[in-house]
């Protein structure tokens, strides 16, 4: 059984979490829970909390962002939202950066439906 949680903010902005339902005895594959959103800088700042961005999809003029969905993801999301949470201001500046051209990319190189990340590892920050 798959499953869907919708979070609305204030702002409108909806994020998504998603996948199955790990109490499926149908003898399936139990897929891993991802965490979606929509909102760009809350991707920058999951990213700048060294969250593995996964992937990306377009859904009409809308990029949804990707994430493993982790207590550690809802925490930060939370913090993000409450306006608690923070990052280094110039790794936050550098992740944005990076995301305006991972979607720069992916809109000149393909119209694919998703669109996988290639990630260097941020150890070094």
């Amino acid at each position: 059984m798959s499953y869907h949680l919708r979070r609305t903010t204030n702002n409108s902005e909806t994020s998504t979490i998603s996948g199955n339902n790990p109490s499926n005895n149908n003898g399936g594959t139990i897929m891993q829970n991802i965490y979606e959103n929509r909102d760009f800088y809350l991707s920058a700042f999951l990213m700048a909390s060294r969250v593995d961005l996964l992937s990306h999809r377009r859904q009409g003029p809308i990029t949804v962002f990707r994430f493993e969905n982790n207590n550690i993801v809802k925490k930060l999301v939370d913090q993000y939202y409450a306006m608690s949470g923070s990052v280094r201001p110039m790794q936050y500046g550098t992740y944005i950066r990076n995301l305006k051209s991972i979607l720069h990319n992916a809109l000149s190189e393909s119209n694919s439906e998703e669109q996988h990340v290639k990630q260097n590892s941020r150890r070094h920050i």
